[in-house]
């Protein structure tokens, strides 16, 4: 059968002539709006960080003025002067005081940016705190960044430290913040000496409003001790991106640009510095709008260019017809095989384009119905595999077994027994829980490992050993989670239990380009034939609908379709002499230095 090719029927000149005024027409267009839209966006961003940094500035001068007035307010200082004076504490004295500097330091609660407040004398004890309270016995001159400030004040003024933690405060001690600092003298006094300092403890960040809108507004962070610290609602950025911006602050940038792909995201960096306070204050904005600009152009344009195609078909009425009728017929066979029909065939055509098209359309539709058939087998066998993998992070009987321990304690009082109990159970539960899916480093499922033998040690009186080790350089591996897990539980439920106690020894070591995870106990041994059933199950890639098999060979079948046949599980054992489930996986990569975990 005689074919040709489309191209020869189409107006090549006339098509082309008309598709590059467009193009440049929309190109232009899209110039013009892109350079407008930066401009506006530019001010737009610096109106933002100049507000911010004037609101930050002034909400800490005005918490400086309050500082400045309660250190000087006559109730505070001869409160802290009994304090420092008298080494015996009238209580009845002393509660007066307390009462009265309460009411003073409530001033305070007019700034919801101040997170809490304290007085320290001079030797570094708290004499009265406002809202969080300071740890007992604690001395607040062991924080370095509090020493600091007083070594360095000689003024009457209050003075600011960087970020730092709360390790002082007896809660929300994670949360970071700055804290300022106003000396308190005694009064009458002609030379400069602090018998106290007022410190308030201050979330820089709930001053900060980030803008909102369609694209995402104005994200403002601080530069503070080498990286960047987010406002509530902003964006945050990746790791890469913001090495990127404090390279630029040390160029002492004000405002520059990060990325430059037209199709991709970037971002426009604006920075200030306080006038104050010597902060960076940064403003970040995406420029997707003008990303989703062009796209709405390009789609204007190839809107366009289908009207213009059908003007020339419309033009060129023969040569339309030679291509519309076998592309309509082309047409129908794909929407037959969208309803279902896959047996249906494609007609030959005069075009050797559409002949070729056909002919490719219907194997690829032949392969597709194929690998769907497979498809659908495969995620039958996955489902499986993680809903096995899902019951076991939350064994009832487990459960109920430690609840039934923490209840036997509790009768007999045993108070610490029942709180490392319960530690335990809680970070078994929060690994098991979180994420289950997600791979983790090595060294974390481990310590799973640990608090779960922990926990069955305690359940057995004390009669499970166990010792885990791991060579240097392979803690920082990333592994599936639950993999050694069950391997343990099978070796106490069916090797150590039925001897009263016994030894489990985990060991991570490297095999040439394999990482090698060895589970071995000295329990009762596997029978020969169940041995052998196993390893052949093992080969197969079998699952096991029992529970009680839902440890070896769901691992196993889990590790071959991750990282494929030469991966797995290998089982050792004799009867009477013990176990060893050997777990190979890939080595992917040196990680640092390790710590062995040792302990009964």
């Amino acid at each position: 059968m005689k074919r040709y090719a489309l191209d020869q029927k189409m107006k090549r000149m006339f098509t082309a002539a008309f598709l590059v005024v467009l193009l440049l027409a929309a190109g232009l267009f899209a110039g013009i709006s892109g350079s407008m839209y930066r401009k506006q966006a530019f001010q737009f961003c610096v109106s933002q960080v100049e507000l911010n940094l004037n609101i930050l500035d002034s909400r800490l001068q005005q918490i400086q003025t309050k500082q400045r007035v309660l250190a000087a307010d006559s109730v505070i200082r001869n409160a802290v002067e009994y304090q420092v004076e008298n080494e015996t504490v009238d209580y009845s004295i002393e509660l007066y005081h307390q009462r009265d500097v309460a009411d003073k330091l409530y001033m305070l609660s007019e700034n919801p940016e101040i997170e809490n407040a304290y007085i320290v004398s001079a030797d570094g004890r708290c004499l009265y705190s406002y809202r969080a309270s300071v740890r007992k016995d604690y001395n607040l001159m062991q924080e370095e960044w509090l020493k600091d400030i007083v070594d360095s004040i000689y003024l009457n003024t209050s003075y600011v430290s960087g970020m730092h933690d709360k390790r002082y405060l007896l809660t929300d001690q994670k949360n970071e913040c700055i804290s300022m600092v106003m000396p308190i003298t005694r009064e009458n006094q002609y030379a400069f000496s602090a018998a106290a300092y007022l410190v308030c403890d201050i979330d820089p960040m709930a001053v900060l409003q980030s803008s909102r809108s369609a694209d995402g507004g104005v994200s403002l962070a601080l530069a503070a001790s080498g990286r960047l610290l987010y406002a509530k609602e902003s964006r945050h950025l990746a790791e890469e991106e913001e090495e990127q911006i404090l390279a630029r602050i040390d160029e002492e940038k004000s405002s520059f640009q990060l990325g430059g792909d037209p199709w991709g995201t970037d971002r426009l960096v604006v920075v200030m510095k306080s006038r104050f306070f010597g902060w960076n204050l940064v403003g970040i904005r995406s420029l997707d709008e003008i990303h989703s600009i062009n796209r709405k152009l390009s789609c204007i344009l190839a809107g366009i260019l289908l009207l213009s195609v059908l003007l020339v078909a419309l033009i060129s009425r023969i040569v339309s017809k030679s291509i519309l009728t076998p592309m309509n017929r082309l047409v129908d066979c794909c929407n037959q095989v969208a309803v279902g029909n896959y047996e249906v065939e494609f007609p030959e055509g005069k075009s050797e384009e559409i002949h070729v098209l056909s002919q490719t359309v219907q194997t690829m539709i032949h392969n597709v119905f194929r690998l769907s058939e497979k498809v659908v087998e495969e995620e039958k066998k996955l489902s499986e595999e993680q809903l096995r993998a899902l019951q076991h992070q939350i064994n009832p009987h487990f459960l109920n077994n430690v609840l039934q321990l923490i209840k036997g304690m509790a009768v007999e009082g045993k108070t610490e027994e029942i709180s490392r109990l319960s530690t335990l159970l809680g970070k078994i539960l929060a690994y098991s829980v979180y994420q289950p899916y997600e791979d983790v480093e090595l060294k974390e499922e481990l310590e799973y490992v640990k608090n779960y033998m922990e926990i069955q040690n305690l359940r057995y009186g004390g009669r499970i050993f166990y010792a885990i080790d791991c060579e240097p350089g392979l803690e920082n591996v990333r592994i599936s989670k639950l993999l050694i897990q069950p391997l343990v539980e099978n070796a106490i439920e069916h090797g150590i239990k039925g001897k009263g106690r016994g030894m489990i020894s985990i060991s991570v070591e490297r095999e040439r380009d394999s990482i090698c995870i060895l589970v071995n106990d000295n329990g009762i041994g596997i029978p020969e034939p169940e041995l052998a059933d196993m390893k052949r199950k093992l080969e197969a890639e079998t699952v096991y609908l029992q529970e009680k098999s839902i440890g070896v060979l769901n691992v196993n079948a889990r590790l071959k379709r991750k990282y494929g046949g030469r991966y797995g599980i290998e089982v050792i054992s004799r009867e009477g002499a013990g176990t060893t489930v050997i777990i190979r996986l890939p080595e992917n990569g040196e990680g640092k230095d390790n710590e062995n975990i040792t302990g009964r």
